[in-house]
């Protein structure tokens, strides 16, 4: 192709502009240039000098990228077009427990607060329930590396446990956080908690989705959070908190979805209460006198029995007697892990095997004292299903569990 001199250049470059200029016109406003590049595209095909065409793709090009960025800060292009255009965004982490992901809204403006940022941060805890605020810190709490130990403490009581859950409550293209927050004692009670960022980046506290041992809430117990949905969280929720001597496999597990009304959280899915704990009974017992017979006025030997009845729709696990004599004694059973006389001692601890709902079970003892013991009063019997060592299943009637003993 003959090469262009200056003049011709500087002509065909003022007919391209002024055909772009008339083309485009009526369709873009000033700050969007995007249907002028296109414009430019179309009628270069039309051109037959290739020469030009490039020098005005090179030229209006950057031109129009910088009216973009100057203008158009999300990037979309502002173009009075009926049409919808669709906007992309980096996609999220497809794992809560990888990073804040995308699952309110199409347009993500705020992922969520990374758990690297939020495990490092001043966060506001709201007042725990009842007596568990005396022992458990709330209010404007400094956490590091997720922890906020007590003044005066050693040992962690309150922190961010578990991986957070990313959902835009608002619709608005940023999503909250949800996270729990638990608080050690003698038991862990927990705080399912919502945080958001405010206009100037900072960390606040949205909401409670729910909390433990709340007054009216059967939710003894968190295990776990999970997305809900738009706007909602699921939370794996135990009806007992372990502690104390109540054995780990006691509580029942129950998923509930929790979503948020505009203002607060509420249920909205999965079961609202908790059936009978499987592993509760209704255990009673009697006893009779235990009658002391002496052939040298000093030892004295009775014996008594103990009849224990399950009430309860459950199983008991096993039958644990307790007795307490008010002076030592020797004590031997006619069955359990008291068949072997022991003693002498004020304390015994008798186990028996599993007794079927509705059934009723009576167990002999003999007792050897040093005395004259008639008309003494202190002794006692104590029954218990029996879980594992230093454990025990609860009683959900607990007033018919002891027995006094009379000795004659």
């Amino acid at each position: 192709m003959p090469e262009l001199d200056d003049m011709q250049n500087d002509d065909l470059m003022n007919a391209v502009f002024a055909d772009v200029r008339q083309e485009v016109a009526g369709y873009i406003r000033p700050a969007g240039a995007a249907a002028a590049v296109a414009t430019v595209r179309r009628r270069r095909r039309n051109r037959t000098i290739a020469g030009a065409a490039l020098a005005v793709a090179l030229i209006v090009g950057p031109a129009i990228g910088l009216a973009w960025a100057q203008n158009r800060p999300d990037g979309t292009p502002d173009v009075a077009d009926p049409t919808p255009s669709v906007s992309t965004s980096e996609s999220a982490p497809a794992s809560a427990s990888a990073g804040p992901s995308a699952s309110g809204s199409p347009d993500v403006v705020d992922p969520g607060i990374p758990m690297s940022q939020l495990r490092n941060s001043t966060l506001t805890v709201p007042s725990w329930p009842g007596s568990i605020n005396e022992g458990c810190q709330s209010g404007a709490l400094k956490f590091t590396d997720g922890k906020n130990i007590k003044s005066g403490m050693s040992a962690v009581q309150v922190q961010l446990a578990g991986d957070p859950v990313y959902t835009d409550l608002d619709a608005d293209g940023r999503n909250e956080t949800i996270i729990r927050v638990d608080c050690a004692l003698q038991a862990v009670f927990t705080q399912v908690l919502a945080f958001s960022r405010d206009a100037g980046g900072k960390i606040t506290t949205r909401a409670k989705v729910v909390v433990t041992h709340g007054e009216g809430n059967d939710v003894q117990l968190v295990w776990k959070i999970e997305p809900g949905g738009p706007g909602a969280v699921r939370v794996d929720v135990g009806d007992v908190s372990p502690c104390c001597g109540t054995p780990a496999d006691l509580p029942q597990h129950q998923w509930r979805v929790y979503g948020w009304d505009g203002q607060k959280f509420h249920q909205t899915g999965g079961p609202t209460t908790f059936p009978v704990n499987p592993k509760t009974t209704d255990l009673t017992l009697s006893a009779t006198p235990l009658h002391g017979v002496s052939t040298d006025g000093v030892t004295y030997v009775g014996s008594m029995s103990v009849t224990v009845t399950n009430r309860g729709p459950h199983a008991a696990n096993r039958v644990e007697l307790l007795f307490n004599f008010p002076v030592d004694v020797k004590l031997k059973s006619n069955q359990g892990t008291c068949a072997t006389e022991s003693g002498p001692t004020t304390y015994f601890d008798c186990l028996f095997d599993k007794l079927a709902s509705g059934a009723s079970a009576t167990f002999s003892f003999t007792v050897t004292m040093t005395g004259q013991q008639a008309g003494r009063s202190g002794t006692t019997v104590h029954v218990l299903n029996k879980a594992t060592v230093g454990e025990s299943y609860p009683d959900v009637k607990q007033d018919n569990n002891k027995a006094d003993i009379r000795i004659t």
